[in-house]
């Protein structure tokens, strides 16, 4: 997920966060520049989530995939 945050000096930055869909608690955040995409910082979201925890899925809304992210298996 994906929030186009704010403008600074003509750039949107990007809040990139991890939530556990069954407590709703934010686990994994990521500040980008408008440029990069959520597959980009998917597995940088993944690795601040502790090794001993389970992840039972990750969900990247269509319409935040680039094209190459959306052919590769993730």
């Amino acid at each position: 997920m994906c929030l186009e945050f704010w403008r600074l000096f003509n750039q949107w930055c990007k809040l990139h966060i991890g939530i556990d869909a069954k407590t709703l608690q934010i686990r994994a955040v990521q500040l980008t520049t408008n440029d990069v995409s959520d597959s980009q910082v998917s597995e940088d979201l993944l690795n601040q989530i502790p090794s001993d925890e389970r992840i039972d899925s990750v969900f990247i809304p269509m319409e935040f995939m680039t094209l190459s992210a959306a052919d590769s298996s993730f």
